[in-house]
């Protein structure tokens, strides 16, 4: 299933980062998004990397806000994931998942 945004729109993604589906403590945690046009491709190469606000960190949660620039790319879908690195430098990334960029058809 993959999020879907109409090209040049702002968006807000909710991030909730858990451990055996229980929420964890992100305090002091670095989070980011990188959207890519394919898999494998370096983070130079993609359409955007995002750091994330963390917003509840003690509920493990964040928001990666989009702007409607970041949003200005060729409609498809591109491949993404998030990054959590924990204060002690461990790293762990989310499974890959998949955002729409649609065309509007009100222009």
């Amino acid at each position: 299933m993959a999020v879907k945004i109409k090209k040049n729109n702002a968006r807000n993604l909710n991030i909730t980062i858990t451990e055996d589906a229980i929420a964890k403590d992100i305090t002091g945690w670095t989070i980011t998004l990188a959207c890519k046009r394919k898999q494998g491709m370096t983070n130079a190469q993609a359409e955007f990397v995002k750091t994330a606000t963390i917003t509840n960190a003690i509920g493990g949660l964040a928001t990666v806000a989009l702007s409607s620039n970041d949003t200005d790319m060729p409609a498809m879908v591109y491949y993404c994931d998030v990054k959590a690195v924990d204060g002690s430098g461990n790293i762990q990334n989310s499974t890959t998942f998949k955002i729409e960029i649609t065309e509007s058809i009100t222009l």
